[in-house]
């Protein structure tokens, strides 16, 4: 692309779809705040405060990174609950 050129389709389409990467991997989870359910949620399930909270937390975190339909309130607690 030269001065004063404009661009080329096959540019343009490159760039569109490096923008919709960024745009999904922005709306993916990528930290336990991102999570639909908090350790909160988990104590209030039954399960007491410390190391384990924390790690099944992260493995929740997890699950939801590899696959972030999963990030609902109802399917991580259901999952915790298979831990209990």
């Amino acid at each position: 692309m030269g001065d004063g050129e404009p661009p080329r389709l096959e540019e343009l389409e490159r760039l569109a779809r490096f923008r919709k990467v960024v745009e999904q991997e922005l709306s993916s989870p990528h930290r336990l705040r991102d999570l639909a359910i908090d350790g909160n949620d988990l104590i209030r399930l039954g399960f007491r405060p410390g190391p384990q909270l924390g790690h099944i937390l992260h493995d929740l975190l997890d699950a939801v990174v590899d696959e972030p339909t999963l990030n609902t309130r109802d399917q991580l607690l259901a999952r915790a609950k298979e831990r209990l």
